[in-house]
Parts: structure tokens; sequence; C-alpha cells
């Protein structure tokens, strides 16, 4: 039965994993997920962690206090491909301040979305100290608050320990949960290397095409269920991949931990967003 993108976007205070080897459609998902929300949402204030880096961010703030605003076209002048995510800025790792993003009217403010990046991995632990200090440990009362993390593993570890203790943001999230008005939407190519409660205490798990068993033996280890298994693991090892592209099983969680299998679905996007992808 066909699914419409708002029975499966995830509700406000929810914990999201998508989970799938390159190329199987978890970025697809997580940026359609992302459009909705905005579209949605309007008050909603996303902050994304972008270490591929892959997606384009629309604006800049600049000037005094930051209250002007210019195309951030010129950072990504020597790229070929890659999706923007409309209504978004691209936030400088040397500015330590996230105050004047997210008007509280919409209608003045609609830019819902801003873009830390980097393709240093040195780097990386910026991130993740700003988006505590400047974005997650700022009350902001009724307040709708999501961290998107396009690829989960670049924070962590091989043994899940994450590059910077004090600042473990993604956790963080997690365990305020909707007491605080947080949601997380993390994604990975593979379902080991990051904190076990990431797992435990996700409320929706999207599963597209996992390249290794090993991944698919530690999530039955921690609440999904042990007749799942990823899309394309059904199908012949010679199939030509393309018939499990955009796959994925979606999987809940109800409070007090009971895993619920909601089916098996086919992502497809739209044209104009296809044409923006690379081929990598």
């Amino acid at each position: 039965m066909p699914l419409s993108i708002d029975e499966i976007t995830p509700p406000k205070g929810s914990r999201t994993l998508i989970l799938g080897s390159s190329r199987s459609g978890k970025s697809v998902l997580g940026d359609h997920i992302h459009f909705n929300l905005v579209r949605t949402r309007p008050r909603i204030e996303i902050a994304m962690a972008d270490t591929k880096p892959r997606y384009r961010a629309e604006l800049e703030r600049f000037g005094p206090r930051f209250k002007f605003a210019r195309d951030a076209a010129y950072h990504y002048a020597d790229w070929e491909k890659g999706p923007t995510i409309p209504g978004s800025y691209r936030h400088p790792l040397s500015v330590n301040d996230m105050s004047f993003y997210w008007g509280a009217d919409p209608k003045k403010d609609p830019m819902r979305t801003v873009i830390l990046q980097t393709e240093r991995d040195d780097e990386r632990a910026r991130i993740l100290e700003i988006l505590d200090d400047k974005w997650f440990s700022i009350p902001k009362r009724g307040a709708d608050r999501v961290l998107r993390i396009n690829e989960l593993l670049d924070f962590y570890y091989g043994n899940g320990v994450c590059i910077s203790s004090r600042h473990n943001v993604p956790l963080k999230v997690n365990r305020a949960g909707g007491e605080r008005g947080f949601s997380g939407i993390y994604e990975s190519q593979r379902a080991r290397g990051f904190p076990l409660q990431l797992v435990e205490e996700a409320t929706d798990v999207f599963l597209f095409h996992l390249k290794y068993m090993e991944d698919m033996k530690f999530l039955w280890a921690n609440g999904i269920p042990r007749d799942i298994v990823p899309p394309g693991y059904e199908v012949d090892d010679n199939a030509d991949p393309e018939q499990y592209q955009y796959l994925f099983k979606w999987i809940q969680t109800s409070p007090g931990g009971r895993a619920t299998y909601r089916g098996l679905f086919k992502l497809r996007p739209e044209e104009w967003y296809m044409e923006q992808l690379s081929e990598t």
C-alpha cells in the first residue's frame, strides 16, 4: 500500500535512524523527510551536520551582528552536483554564535535550516562543539528543534566513543527528546560504530540495503525483530542492485520498547530532485 511522505515523517520528539549502504537511498529519504518537516512545521529549527560534504546551502549571514544575508553559491563553485537544501544558511565554523538564526516569525524569516559543513577530519569535533554550546545548551521553551546528521559515523570512533566526549550531541539530543522539544535524524552506512543507545532509543528505523550482515546482527541484538532482514537479502546475490535501490523497511518502536514492522516501501523521488544528485 503506498504511503505519503506525511505518513512517514516522524513527529516532534522522535529519534530516527536511517541505515543503508552507499547509493541505497538513505540520504534521499532523509532529504524528503527534511523538506516535509519544513513544509509542515514552519517554526521548526533544523541544525544539520554535513561532513561529506554533499549539500548546498542557499544563503550565509554576514556583516555587523550577522544581520545581512548573501548567496552562498560561491562556496560550491567547484562542485558539479549536490542537492540544495531550500531555506538554508551555511554557518562558518569560525563563528562561535548561532543566536542570529531562526527568527520567531517564519513569515519574516523563512530560513529554517542551518548547515555546519566541512570536508576536513580535524574540524568535525568543532561542529559538535558549536552544536552543543551554541544550539543544544541554549534553553528555548516551546521550540521544535531537529538535529540531522548525514554521516553519523564521522563523529564516532570504531568503538562507539564520540570524537569529542564533552560534546556528544547526537546522544544528548536523544536523551533530551520530547521533554525539551528535540528530535534527531541520523543517517549511517553502517549500523555499528556509534552508541548502541541510538539504536535502543530509536522511535523509527528506516532500513535500506546493508552491505554487511554483521550490521544486521547488531540490530537484532539491540531490539530490531529477528525476522527482519535488509531489502536485497531476499534476492539472488548476483541480482542487479537497482532491484533494491530505494527500497526500505520501516520499523517503529512504541513506548515500552516493542518494535513493530510497518512494511516494505520504495522511494519514488521526483525528477527535479534526482537531477541534483551526483553519480557517487
